[in-house]
Order: C-alpha cells, then sequence, then structure tokens
C-alpha cells in the first residue's frame, strides 16, 4: 500500500478464474499475485500495450450463479520488458563472432634480396578488431607459393631460397577457424653484367640521303670499325704504312668512309702535298689492285663505290710528314647502300640522328632516334613578375610505391592491389590514405562535427535511418540483430 505509487485500473476478469486452475493448478486466492497484459493499451505517450502486476484483494463467488462471481485486484505496478542478460550475452557473442582480425607482417631485413645473399624473418601478427594489443592465435600457418612451409609464428627466409621471387603467406587461426591472412612478395635482384669498356664516342655528325620518294633518311650500317691510333713512319721513303686491318668490299656497292686525322686528309699521291696531310688506301696484292679511298671530307663521311674486285683489301695510310705528328683512327666502313625502315615523311619534317659507339675490342654498335621537328614561334614578350605565394599546401601524392621523399605532413593514397610494408615497417592498405608524421605513416582518418548521410555501411552493421541492423550467416545459421526506435530485436534461425 505504501511501496508504490497509488494506481488504480478497471480489471474485467471471466468468473471461472475464482474456480477453475490456473497455471499452477490451483485456483486463485486472496493474496495471489497475477500479471496482466493489455495489448490493445495505449497511453497518453503513444506507447501501446500495458503490462501491470497486482494482488487479488477480493473474491465473490456464487455457487448456484457463477457468472456473477468477481474478483477485486489492488496493489498494481505498472512493468517493463527489459533484455535478459542471457540475450545481452548471446549478442555480445554475435558482434565478437563478427568483429574481423586486423593482420599484420612483419620483416627484419625489407622483403628484397640482392645477388642471392642476406635473411629476413617474417613475422605474422593479428590484432581483434581495433585493439592495439596484438592476440597470439591458436596456429599458425605458412606457405611459399601456395606450398606449406612452416606452422609457427615466425620463419626466417634465406636469399638462396628465392630464386627471381617468392609469393609468402600465414594464416592465422583462432578456435578452429582461420580469422587472419596475409601475403609478402620476397624478391632476389641480380646485377646485371658488366658493360664493355669504351674508349670514348666518335663521329656523332648528323647525316641525311635524299631517297627517290624526296624522304631525308640516315646512311650507314658498319661494315667494318677500326679504333686503333696509326702513326705514319718518319720517313718519306717508308711512309706508307700496312695498318694489319682488313676489310671484305663487294664490286659495285657504294661505302661510306669516316675516318680522324690530326691533319688533313686528301686522295691526291704526290710528294709535292702539304707535309700535314694523310691519305687512305686500300690495296689487294692478289688482284695487283689499290685504290685511293680518301677525300678532303673524309671525317664526315665520304661517298667510296668500290669498283675493283670482291674481296679482301687492306687498308694502308699514307703521310708525308717527316716526324710522327701526323696520326689517323677511328677508321669506319659504312653500307651507303642501306637506309633503315622508317616511315615516309616530308623532307625536313623528321630529324634523324644517327650514334655509333666504339669499344675496345674493335666492336661498335650504331643507333637511330627520330624526332619531329615544329615550327618556331616568336618568342613572347615577358610578363609581369608575380607576388611571391604564400607557403602551399604539402600536396597529395597517389601511387603503388611508397614516396621517396618524404617529410612532416606529407598525404600518400596507396593505389596498389595488396598490402605493402613501408620503408617503417607499416604495413601499407590498399586504397587507403596515409599522412607522415615526421617518422612514420599514420592512417589519415576522417572527422566530421556533423555526419547526414542516408544509408551507412561499417564493419559491425547497415545504418539506415536511425536503425541499426547486422546479419551475420554461418553455414545454415543466420543471426539477425535490428535495434530500431525503441526496441531490439534478435532472431536466430536455423535452416537445416
Amino acid at each position: 500500500q505504501y511501496a508504490y505509487p497509488l494506481i488504480s485500473y478497471e480489471v474485467t476478469a471471466t468468473s471461472n478464474l475464482t474456480v477453475s486452475s490456473t497455471g499452477d493448478g490451483t485456483p486463485l486466492h486472496i493474496g495471489d499475485t497475477v500479471r496482466i497484459q493489455d495489448k490493445n493499451f495505449i497511453d497518453s505517450d503513444g506507447n501501446v500495450g500495458l503490462f501491470l502486476s497486482a494482488r487479488v484483494s477480493e473474491l465473490e463467488i456464487s455457487f448456484t450463479n457463477p457468472t456473477s462471481n468477481k474478483i477485486t485486484f489492488s496493489n498494481y505496478i505498472k512493468l517493463k520488458s527489459e533484455v535478459s542478460d542471457d540475450l545481452t550475452a548471446r549478442m555480445q557473442e554475435i558482434i565478437n563472432a563478427n568483429t574481423p582480425y586486423r593482420p599484420e607482417l612483419s620483416t627484419t631485413n625489407g622483403t628484397q634480396f640482392k645477388n642471392g645473399t642476406g635473411t629476413t624473418i617474417l613475422g605474422a601478427h593479428i590484432y581483434f578488431g581495433s585493439d592495439d594489443k596484438e592476440t597470439i592465435a591458436d596456429s599458425y600457418s605458412w606457405t611459399k607459393d601456395g606450398t606449406v612451409v612452416a606452422n609457427v609464428q615466425e620463419i626466417t627466409v634465406d636469399a638462396s631460397g628465392v630464386a627471381n621471387k617468392a609469393v609468402y603467406s600465414f594464416k592465422a587461426t583462432v578456435a578452429g577457424k582461420v580469422v587472419a591472412s596475409q601475403s609478402v612478395t620476397i624478391t632476389n635482384v641480380d646485377d646485371g653484367k658488366a658493360g664493355k669498356d669504351g674508349v670514348g664516342l666518335i663521329n656523332t655528325t648528323l647525316r641525311y640521303a635524299k631517297s627517290k620518294d624526296g624522304v631525308n633518311k640516315p646512311e650507314g650500317r658498319i661494315v667494318a670499325s677500326f679504333t686503333d691510333k696509326f702513326i705514319p713512319a718518319r720517313s718519306i721513303i717508308d711512309n706508307l704504312i700496312m695498318t694489319g686491318k682488313q676489310v671484305h668490299l663487294e664490286q659495285g656497292k657504294t661505302y661510306i668512309l669516316s675516318a680522324e686525322t690530326n691533319g688533313v686528309f686528301t686522295n691526291v699521291h704526290n710528294v709535292e702535298q702539304s707535309n700535314n696531310n694523310a691519305t687512305i688506301w686500300i690495296v689487294n696484292p692478289s688482284f695487283s689492285t689499290w685504290d685511293i679511298i680518301s677525300d678532303t671530307n673524309t671525317a664526315i663521311g665520304t661517298k667510296y663505290t668500290h669498283n675493283r674486285p670482291t674481296g679482301d683489301y687492306e687498308i694502308r695510310i699514307n703521310s708525308y710528314v717527316i716526324d710522327n705528328s701526323i696520326w689517323v683512327k677511328n677508321i669506319v666502313f659504312e653500307d651507303g647502300t642501306w637506309t633503315p625502315d622508317i616511315p615516309v615523311a616530308n623532307p625536313g619534317e623528321y630529324l634523324w640522328t644517327r650514334t655509333t659507339w666504339f669499344y675496345s675490342d674493335n666492336t661498335n654498335e650504331t643507333g637511330f632516334s627520330v624526332s619531329k621537328m615544329g615550327d618556331q614561334g616568336p618568342k613572347g614578350d615577358p610578363g609581369t613578375p608575380g607576388p611571391a605565394g604564400s607557403n602551399g599546401d604539402p600536396g597529395k601524392i597517389v601511387s603503388d610505391t611508397e614516396p621517396t621523399t618524404r617529410f612532416k605532413g606529407l598525404t600518400w593514397k596507396y593505389i596498389g592491389t595488396s598490402d605493402l610494408t613501408a620503408s617503417d615497417g607499416t604495413v601499407i592498405k590498399p586504397n587507403t590514405e596515409y599522412y607522415y608524421n615526421g617518422t612514420h605513416w599514420i592512417i589519415n582518418l576522417i572527422e566530421a562535427n556533423q555526419l547526414n548521410v542516408i544509408d551507412l555501411s561499417a564493419i559491425s552493421g547497415t545504418f539506415t535511418n536511425g536503425s541499426i541492423k547486422n546479419v551475420t550467416t554461418d553455414g545454415s545459421v543466420t543471426s539477425t540483430i535490428l535495434i530500431e526506435k525503441k526496441h531490439i530485436l534478435f532472431t536466430f534461425s536455423d535452416s537445416s
């Protein structure tokens, strides 16, 4: 009477409640407590349903006319429904079961070996949800290119076991279920073969030939080249020296001769020539034939048509200087009838460049490059200098590799398709934005004071117009939690 606020309700009960069994096998007696539920009741706040507790205070029983029986209740208490402890515990179990583990893979010496040397230790780590404390799994499994190699948390990878590259992956198991996995590619890079020792770049002069269609085409495919430096004899009598070099020439074919001298090339065999000249001969004793193939423009390319018999010709140098101050070097024979396969273009529209590299073993390589020439426009008037700009935003780098230049405040969006371990050891996730705090990469979180969206999907569920719904399917079992307005609905079904 004094323990609760005084609340009055008018209750109509069926008459047989006074004489028949109800629930526990006996009729109601004075002092019994009952629960009364009215699903049609609506209070002033619009809440539907009434749930009461009341005591039987009076009973009026007629044995001759049971329809006149009457029950009087008192000590009314308004009750409310609450989620039971076992349901709350089950809900937490479902939430825990649907919270993913976060995998991380650590290395002690990076992921790249060089020349087959070195080792690195790979470590498997998992974290539950957003916890920063590591969870130790029940078991770990490592594979190399899909083949199981170890069942430990850490493995040592030796460079000798990696040919070019290998993919190492781990799986972490908790309570018999694989909860996290991650992969990393280990590479082994070898130094390339050492290049040839060069003797310098020579003869980069641009040369052109007009073809019948009017197209500028570069000339020259190397037939033979000799980088030696030849110094004629001191005496006028034996100033014709044999170089010991031979070149195979075909009758009727045109060749281009190039050479360098510190004198002047000439095609005149005359002792009255000035004493700083040099002459290049070809001689074939078998055919008793010779020819002077040098000209005044030998250094930039002299065209020579070979009208002698086909065969191997020896190169000889002639000079009229009486000391050894004159030299000849870098003698090159090119096929003057050969042109590379180049696109047809109007004369002068393209600029062709031929570069020849000579090596100390008397071999050579020739390369051609082409660039399209355009009309040069007039030089514009200089503009007025603008004001000095303020310190700008450091900007954002979007790439699938880690920026080599890092500074505090730099933002980087990683667009790779698999996890990447950065130089500071941070595991970078695909399609995720990070910023550099001066020492480490940190996930670039988005903060908002107000967020207005119609649908929001997250790890813990789907949020739609004020309701939270989480649906989990495990085999034939489907669990659903719906939190909406003023109630929580939990369903658990097994389709089997």
